[in-house]
């Protein structure tokens, strides 16, 4: 079955500032940055629910086009406790956006001296997906169910104020009606095969070099 996701912001509509994310406060309150845009998603996939891919005929069919344009709410808004170091803030990333996923990250934020700083946050799948329960069906209606993916990560950024980055989280995906292979009629352990119920590990590091003044060249490495 194939599959294709893009997301993209298209235009700013409306962007206010209250107090760049980078800049560290120099008292507490709140602070942050939001941005109203337009996003545009485009996925392609039989395991996607949708009327147009309600029933295939074979497991190669090429899905239809889901083509949609929705409002989009960016960036974070902090709170600064007294101590000035520490922030916990709720919002959603552009680089999550791009992504294609808009569930608010809820986190916590120590600024270290310097550049550095550590992060750990919590991304609950507010926002569920539609899905099939048994996705291989063939020749008639599949029964559509939902899918989830919460993640908990941690980020060190400018460990040291060397430049270099490390980043790990793990997450959990969830099927709320899991059926997959019941048409087929596949054993339980053919079965258990099949099941999209997952757990994912992810770990990346970067490394920031200057190029220029104002300019930075980052390398990334990554790991699932």
């Amino acid at each position: 079955m194939s599959y294709r996701k893009l997301s993209l912001v298209l235009a700013c509509l409306c962007s206010t500032q209250i107090q760049a994310q980078q800049q560290r406060p120099s008292e507490p309150g709140f602070s942050g940055d939001l941005l109203l845009g337009a996003v545009y998603l485009n996925s392609q996939s039989l395991m996607s629910a949708g009327d147009s891919n309600q029933s295939v005929s074979t497991f190669e069919d090429t899905p239809e086009t889901d083509q949609r344009l929705m409002p989009g709410v960016l960036g974070n808004i902090f709170y600064t406790f007294d101590s000035l170091p520490d922030q916990v803030y709720l919002g959603v990333s552009r680089s999550r956006a791009v992504e294609g996923r808009f569930s608010p990250e809820l986190g916590y934020r120590r600024l270290l001296s310097g550049r550095s700083s550590f992060t750990l946050a919590y991304v609950p799948n507010l926002i569920k997906q539609d899905s099939y329960a048994d996705p291989f069906v063939l020749n008639q209606a599949r029964e559509e169910t939902k899918q989830s993916l919460s993640v908990v990560r941690a980020k060190w950024e400018s460990i040291a104020n060397s430049g270099v980055g490390v980043e790990l989280a793990y997450g959990d995906l969830a099927i709320d009606s899991e059926q997959s292979g019941d048409y087929l009629n596949l054993t339980k352990p053919e079965k258990d095969l099949l099941k999209r119920d997952a757990r994912y590990s992810y770990a990346n590091v970067d490394m920031r070099f200057p190029i220029a003044k104002g300019d930075l060249f980052i390398s990334q490495y990554l790991c699932f």
